[in-house]
């Protein structure tokens, strides 16, 4: 699943509520979605996406923990964590060309996270495709 970029931004707000709040109820779930400039259409895929996201999130942890010895997830402001999580999904889950995530996930992180936010998230990326590319030429 390719989402677009309103998809995108909307998934990233529905897994910031998840990990704030576990299991946020609907009515809460509803009115931060009701913040992204999208359309009924990608608010809807970016939920979806989110609760795939969110139901590999140990996974997409422990495969992004090597390249964040540093700064582990519960050091990580939650966005640059999230984000991190959602380009991980799109690149080994979704089938989202890995430039078209990275690129992605990279202007999240200047949209929605701190100064360093798009730095670390390019790194931490990088990182991981780097292994991908890696793994994929040793088979």
């Amino acid at each position: 699943m390719i989402l677009s970029r309103r998809a995108r931004h909307a998934a990233l707000v529905a897994l910031y509520q998840f990990d704030m709040v576990a299991e946020p109820d609907l009515a809460s779930l509803e009115a931060a979605m009701e913040e992204v400039e999208a359309s009924p259409k990608d608010r809807r895929h970016g939920l979806e996406a989110a609760r795939e996201v969110w139901s590999v999130r140990d996974r997409c942890d422990a495969e992004l923990a090597p390249f964040t010895e540093e700064w582990p997830l519960h050091r990580q402001p939650v966005m640059d964590r999230n984000i991190l999580r959602l380009a991980r999904w799109e690149i080994r889950e979704a089938g989202v060309p890995r430039e078209i995530a990275l690129n992605e996930a990279v202007e999240l992180a200047k949209e929605y996270g701190t100064d360093r936010s798009a730095s670390f998230v390019n790194g931490v990326l990088a990182s991981l495709v780097r292994e991908d590319t890696t793994t994929s030429a040793g088979d």
